[in-house]
């Protein structure tokens, strides 16, 4: 008999129920107590994943903050490779903050990280290089904390962890995942999870344990990229009106209120931006007939749907407007038909009324990949509220880019991702809205064309950029009409550029050094033009000289590794390799995804 026997058979414990409750009590704290033992023994021994949104690291004796990038992938169930270039995701902060240096932070999804198609000419970047133009002493650090595929939840997280690095802005372009990005509505037929679900889960994935044993554990996300058909086939409908896009639009609510909590505990200004859309060229996804209506009223609405598709495609507009109307009158829930609607008045030339039909058929939309009115009302909600937001109304700044108004392929790649006029519309509208914060008068931001100069953008990029969509755009499952129009604008670069194509991007990204020498991804992108059409000999030259002019981002290094690769010069890449890993702590390569 153990003591613990002993003790419980003595005089003072001789109620059954007593001696049940303390058995019960004592192996729940040897069971926690193993737990933690081997909890600390895995990160004692280096095992498993740390999933803490920022990571120290030391380079040279400087102190740095970097972004773990496996922060971001307890969310997703497949390698965030797979989904973006692993380099261009998050940032290194110095932990000592420079004086006159106001720093930025961006949170959001693929729109706002840049990816589709490029995060080197996203928003934070085009950001950036607008900033880099002013004067006055004052030194702009932008950091972009947002990533594809996913939503204010995980921002959210990401919010409070920045608000330790002295931030001055916070900027919030944030609403096209929440749908279907973690715990949105896309993956359950049912309601989301609750606020306790959603704790329980970011609880739990703070142990090693889970991180080593429940790799595909977020499996409420992104399948692999070729998978478009199996993706689309996972996502749950709702209707605009449903309890699960209430909830959605509810938890939406307080994610941003927690953004602005994390702020105002930091002393940064929060600019919330209200989220564009492609109105007039992406149709909706899923269109769903309002549950009330009857067999005899849905026969009725086909017919009339069908006279005006067969009279739109006659371009007889009037006729067909005045039919898609009539089935409007029998379903106004339909998607489509507000869609159908649009185009008609688009063409008649009444762009007012067109760019509220195409409002209402994205609202409608069962599958909203994207945002919706009833998003943006909430971001506009949630600035009353808050005296020290601000609030950016970029939808009408990007629909004021766009032909007549309505946004479209003009400022966006597809549904929601920017081309690169449209993400110089929303960085040059939020760098004079910082530059009137800090009351910079003579503050004017250089041109789009200069921009692109100064960027290393021009219609060789545009051209792989384009190139690069199309896979995406069969993974959308887009109409016909909008493949062409893609293919159409591939045609068009490809006779632009002609066989001149690297030449083209190589005499790019070197002005584009001279104009920012201390920006590692054009560096890094040079190197790469040369060693894959340029001179060997060069950039062998400029790959032995990039750990001096970058020390402390890991990028041009592997940039530098590839190059002695190609080269042949295998035992300086392995060793150049190994320097990386140990060097940054926070950076973790495709393979390291992969074998994890």
């Amino acid at each position: 008999m153990t003591l613990f026997d002993q003790h419980f058979n003595s005089t003072t414990f001789k109620i059954p129920v007593l001696k049940n409750f303390f058995l019960f009590l004592y192996a729940a704290s040897m069971g926690l107590l193993l737990l933690i033992v081997i909890e600390w023994g895995m990160r004692y021994a280096g095992i498993g994943q740390p999933t803490s949104f920022l990571i120290k690291e030391e380079h040279d004796g400087g102190n740095f903050l970097a972004v773990n990038p496996w922060f971001y992938q307890q969310y997703l169930s497949m390698p965030v490779s797979d989904i973006m270039d692993i380099n261009t995701l998050g940032f290194r902060v110095p932990a000592q903050k420079v004086d006159n240096t106001k720093r930025i932070f961006i949170f959001g999804g693929s729109a706002a990280h840049g990816c589709t198609p490029d995060a080197a000419f996203g928003i934070g970047r085009i950001l950036n290089c607008l900033l880099q133009t002013e004067g006055n002493g004052t030194h702009f650090e932008v950091y972009n904390a947002a990533c594809p595929a996913l939503n204010s939840h995980v921002m959210r997280r990401a919010a409070k962890a920045c608000a330790q690095l002295e931030p001055d802005y916070f900027v919030v372009y944030m609403g096209n995942n929440e749908y279907s990005g973690p715990f949105g509505p896309a993956w359950t037929p049912g309601s989301p999870p609750s606020y306790w679900g959603r704790a329980f889960f970011e609880t739990l994935s703070k142990f090693r344990l889970t991180t080593l044993f429940l790799k595909n554990r977020a499996s409420h996300c992104l399948p692999h990229k070729k998978e478009g058909v199996a993706y689309f086939a996972q996502l749950q409908h709702h209707p605009f009106d449903s309890p699960a896009r209430k909830a959605m639009q509810k938890s939406f609510r307080e994610n941003l209120l927690e953004i602005d909590a994390a702020a105002q505990q930091a002393g940064a200004k929060l600019i919330l931006c209200t989220v564009g859309k492609n109105l007039a060229d992406w149709t909706p996804l899923v269109s769903l007939h309002r549950p009330t209506l009857t067999s005899v009223e849905k026969e009725k609405w086909e017919a009339l749907f069908y006279q005006g598709q067969k009279a739109f495609k006659q371009k007889a507009w009037q006729k067909a407007l005045n039919a898609f109307l009539d089935a409007k009158k029998l379903d106004e829930h339909y998607a489509e038909t507000h869609y159908q609607i649009g185009q008609c008045y688009k063409e008649l030339g009444q762009f007012l009324k067109a760019r509220d039909a195409f409002i209402l058929a994205r609202d409608y939309d069962a599958l909203l990949l994207g945002t919706d009115s009833a998003l943006n009302e909430v971001i506009r909600d949630v600035n009353k509220e808050k005296t020290r937001s601000l609030l950016v109304d970029m939808e009408s700044e990007l629909a004021k880019a766009s032909p007549h108004s309505l946004t479209d392929s003009s400022v966006f790649w597809d549904c929601m991702h920017f081309n690169f006029q449209g993400s110089y519309v929303v960085a040059r509208t939020l760098a004079v809205t910082i530059a009137q914060l800090e009351e910079l008068s003579f503050f004017d931001p250089i041109s789009e064309t200069t921009c692109m100069e100064n960027m290393g953008f021009n219609e060789a990029v545009s051209l792989e950029h384009a190139n690069a969509l199309l896979p995406a755009y069969h993974f959308w499952g887009v109409s016909q009409k909008q493949l062409e129009a893609l293919n159409t604008k591939i045609t068009y670069l490809q006779q632009a550029v002609g066989a001149t194509k690297s030449e083209t991007k190589r005499i790019g990204y070197s002005k584009a050094s001279q104009a920012f020498p201390g920006d590692p991804l054009i560096f890094s992108r040079l190197l790469q033009e040369i060693d894959m059409y340029g001179d060997t000999k060069e950039a062998l030259a400029m790959a032995e000289q990039v750990c001096v002019r970058f020390p402390d981002e890991p990028m041009p290094w592997l940039y530098a590794a590839r190059v002695f690769e190609n080269a042949g010069r295998l035992t300086d890449a392995q060793l150049l390799r190994k320097k990386i890993h140990k060097r940054f702590t926070a950076y973790f390569d495709e393979d390291t995804f992969r074998q994890k």
